[in-house]
């Protein structure tokens, strides 16, 4: 994914910092973990995937805006000021969205909630 990063950015700062962004994802995911006191299974391991998924699309999309913004005369503060509320509303549905279908899950109202309960482990 760096390499792709390399490639796209033509640069060595803004990969990183997306790299840093998902790695900070995966800390809070097992931080979150750590003090909900939930077991590592499956279901959370698809949730952290998904979590740094999120992170690190997030980012690539706004760094190509700032980029564009950049190009266009703004200065840095200001196109990363315009970058982050034009990316506000999509990240926030997006969470909500993930964190609804997390809820469904924990109540055991969605398909496959006793997945976790039935003795499924990773190997």
């Amino acid at each position: 994914m760096f390499t792709v990063l390399l490639l796209e950015f033509r640069s060595f700062l803004e990969p990183l910092s997306i790299m840093a962004g998902a790695l900070l994802a995966l800390l809070g995911t097992v931080a979150a973990l750590w003090l909900t006191g939930t077991s590592q299974n499956i279901i959370s391991r698809l949730g952290a995937i998904i979590g740094v998924g999120i992170v690190a699309r997030t980012g690539i999309l706004m760094l190509d805006y700032v980029d564009h913004l950049r190009a266009n005369g703004l200065s840095l503060v200001e196109a990363l000021v315009q970058s982050g509320r034009r990316r506000l509303r999509p990240v926030l549905m997006t969470s909500m969205a993930r964190r609804w279908a997390c809820c469904r899950w924990r109540t055991g109202s969605a398909r496959g909630a006793d997945m976790p309960a039935a003795g499924w482990r990773s190997r």
